[in-house]
């Protein structure tokens, strides 16, 4: 259970921390993204310098109790239960990104294609980082913390909240752009919802390892390319349908299994607090995504789609011709 705290948490320092994260984060990942080949190189020192260090510093400096926001001890089965929702929803959450990226491309015009993730890295040190170091340190951002701050809102209104943050951070942490954020929103919420059913933060972050451990161990492997030679390029086909739908539901099974088994709420719940003017770096987030989708979009509009060539750099981008959209 949640005792007294020294001080309470507040959803604007949250916010603030979270428009930290953000305009770091960018800075790291698109700003240097030129200069540094290392998806993984950049994600980690995004992750560590953006996000770790500010959290470092209100926890100890600015006396925040953020390491008392994690909530319950988790329980082994609720670990592995998030660790396999990640799982089960990263062909769905690809799909998703694929579909937008596709439309994206026919629609404004082309992004150049990402480099793979284990690209100028060693295949184990991109899981170690990207799928195990990375997602922690945003975990505890988004849902040890954020969500926790965002119970004023209520139950559903933390999660919502916290998922939507966390889809639009793919905008800045990721190599997709806006491509990115249908699939990041998916995980989020159900990371949100895994934590709100458990009271564990850890178990979010379960979720999202599994989901972020999937590229590093697939990317340039035989199975990665049985798998993708079997379900084709057709996004829209029976294929990627029945996979992308398959993935969900077990995803969604093992969630609601999660609920139908959590542990009684606790009595004590942790303290919070809005904050006064919560709501003004929430807009400042808001306005910094509108102002990085606005670069992506001139970037999109000077490379109108004419011929997209297979990419040949290890990319899990699947090539998307310049044909119409295929009908649903």
């Amino acid at each position: 259970m949640y005792t007294s705290l020294t001080k309470t948490l507040t959803l604007r320092s949250a916010l603030w921390l979270y428009l930290v994260a953000l305009i770091g984060t960018a800075l790291i990942v698109i700003g240097l993204q030129s200069a540094i080949r290392s998806l993984s190189l950049l994600r980690l020192s995004a992750a560590f310098l953006a996000v770790g260090l500010p959290l470092f510093i209100a926890a100890f400096l600015l006396q925040l109790p953020i390491g008392r926001s994690f909530g319950r001890s988790p329980r082994l089965p609720h670990l592995l239960a998030g660790l396999l929702i990640g799982v089960a929803a990263w062909l769905p959450a690809s799909w998703l990104i694929f579909v937008a990226n596709y439309v994206l491309d026919a629609t404004i015009g082309i992004l150049p294609p990402p480099p793979a993730v284990t690209e100028g890295i060693l295949p184990l040190a991109a899981v170690v980082q990207l799928g195990i170091v990375v997602p922690t340190l945003h975990g505890i951002l988004f849902w040890a913390y954020l969500q926790r701050c965002a119970a004023g809102l209520g139950a559903n209104g933390a999660v919502l909240l916290s998922a939507t943050l966390y889809g639009l951070f793919a905008l800045a942490s990721t190599e997709f752009g806006y491509a990115g954020i249908p699939g990041a929103l998916m995980i989020g919420l159900l990371a949100a919802f895994t934590t709100r059913y458990t009271e564990s933060a850890w178990c979010g972050i379960a979720v999202s390892c599994g989901y972020s451990l999937m590229r590093p161990l697939l990317e340039n492997t035989a199975l990665e390319a049985e798998l993708f030679t079997a379900l084709g390029t057709e996004l829209f086909g029976s294929a990627w349908l029945l996979a992308a739908g398959s993935g969900t539901f077990v995803a969604l099974f093992i969630l609601q299994t999660v609920r139908a088994f959590r542990a009684a709420p606790s009595e004590t719940p942790l303290t919070v607090r809005m904050g006064k003017a919560w709501q003004v770096p929430l807009i400042i987030a808001l306005a910094l995504c509108l102002l990085i989708g606005y670069g992506e979009f001139g970037l999109r509009a000077r490379n109108a789609l004419r011929s997209a060539p297979p990419s040949d750099d290890g990319s899990t981008i699947v090539p998307i011709r310049p044909s119409p959209t295929p009908s649903r």
